[in-house]
């Protein structure tokens, strides 16, 4: 675990002329690029929408290239999103070439699973675990310091605020280190489950029509992670 308490230095992010995040913000490279579409909102006044370690941003949007599940040997692109279901988010992604069949989860990794698990069953070479943060593009340090940035963030009471480095400081500092590069993410392969609070799975009760019909037929899934 990272130590919140500890500045780090992080790589800000392009904005406009007006101080507005430029989108999208393209994070990562190659297999692991990211592309954030949209921040989202904070909701602070419901319990499961953050942890000590993420605020779920409802309106959270995320586009990343990965092994298509129809066409064998190609590329798709899936989107990663967050949704309000009521008492507690709900994680959807939406491969391109299957827009009617999103996947849903009460986890970022669950959902990103239930992907992974079906490539696995199709001898495509992947994990069939994955940190849901890192495939939404959430664990990058100037994605984490703009959701830091946005109104009522700071009424989140469980999470705890990372602390950040002035700028031009870390090259003067004999401390830093490699773990201070935000760009420092896994491949899809490598990547490891991140745990999200099963307390924020349990809570789920008020999801749109779409949704809990998806939960009635089976693909509404929770995650132990």
């Amino acid at each position: 675990r990272d130590n919140r308490a500890e500045p780090k230095q992080v790589e800000s992010l392009q904005r406009d002329s007006h101080g507005s995040l430029i989108f999208p913000v393209v994070i990562g490279k190659g297999q692991d690029e990211v592309q954030i579409h949209a921040l989202g909102r904070v909701v602070w006044d419901r319990d499961a929408y953050h942890t000590s370690r993420y605020i779920w941003t409802v309106g959270f949007k995320s586009t990343r290239m990965c092994p298509s599940l129809l066409a064998n040997n190609t590329r798709c692109q899936y989107s990663s999103e967050i949704l309000d279901g009521g008492d507690a988010p709900v994680f959807q992604v939406t491969a391109e070439d299957m827009p009617e069949s999103p996947f849903r989860a009460l986890s970022s990794s669950g959902a990103w699973k239930q992907i992974l698990d079906q490539l696995t069953a199709k001898g495509v070479g992947v994990k069939t675990h994955a940190s849901g943060p890192q495939m939404y593009g959430l664990i990058h340090l100037g994605v984490t310091k703009a959701i830091q940035e946005l109104d009522n963030a700071d009424k989140c009471q469980k999470y705890i605020r990372q602390l950040w480095v002035e700028e031009g400081a870390a090259e003067s500092s004999p401390d830093a280190t490699d773990d201070d590069n935000p760009h420092r993410a896994s491949s899809l392969a490598n990547s490891s489950v991140d745990a999200e609070p099963e307390a924020s799975l349990r809570r789920l009760s008020v999801l749109d029509s779409t949704t809990a019909a998806a939960a009635t037929n089976g693909s509404l899934t929770s995650h132990p992670n």
